[in-house]
């Protein structure tokens, strides 16, 4: 994660534009031949994730992965270092562009949340099949089951009650008063870092240590 483990509680802000800190941190974390690197970027230009994905290239065998929100088409003609690992046979890329964002100001929502959704399947979906004792099904049967409960799901859903709690936070905070979150350990990293994103993007303040 560009910026460590401290941009969860606090933004890193221009960490990520430098794709030199993404290749220390992963020989610090110990990255080799055999490992497996999959980056993820919302828009497809970030240098931190682009710089650690060559850096992969270089290091591991295993041919790295690169997932990212904008089109193939926008991001080569207008963003050079993007245009290279688009083209390059060295690197599996997957585009999971969904449109434009339904709420303009952090991309760590609306794109991110579908990265968060398309690594997640990859990485636990055989562990489900084996503890569900799916094996009958193909991978590629589970991924699509998977995602069209998940997409019947999500267009049976009204999402207009959000509107009304985003106007009431928004009111809190206007009166100089807090908002406390409480989360289990299935949401909580995603909780976690978009609250954190409000501080630079909103015009919010930053999480502050109980103990200081």
């Amino acid at each position: 994660m560009a910026g460590g483990d401290a941009a969860l509680i606090k933004s890193v802000e221009d960490f990520e534009d430098h794709p030199e800190f993404a290749e220390q941190q992963l020989m610090e974390l110990g990255f080799e031949k055999n490992d497996l690197l999959i980056g993820s970027t919302e828009g497809g230009e970030t240098p931190w994730v682009i710089g650690a994905i060559w850096k992969a290239t270089e290091v591991s065998t295993r041919k790295p992965y690169i997932l990212y929100g904008n089109t193939d088409e926008v991001l080569k003609e207008n963003v050079e270092r993007s245009r290279k690992f688009i083209e390059s046979e060295l690197i599996n890329k997957i585009n999971m562009n969904v449109g434009s964002m339904a709420v303009a100001g952090s991309t760590r929502m609306q794109s991110t949340t579908i990265l968060m959704y398309g690594i997640g399947l990859g990485l636990l979906g055989c562990q489900a099949m084996r503890d569900a004792r799916k094996e009958v099904l193909s991978w590629r049967e589970y991924a699509v089951n998977n995602v069209t409960t998940f997409s019947s799901y999500l267009n049976s859903t009204d999402f207009n009650i959000m509107a009304k709690l985003v106007e009431h936070e928004s009111s809190i905070y206007q009166h100089n008063e807090q908002v406390t979150y409480l989360t289990d350990s299935y949401y909580a990293i995603s909780i976690l870092t978009d609250t954190t994103e409000r501080a630079p993007t909103f015009s919010l303040n930053a999480f502050e240590n109980i103990k200081d």
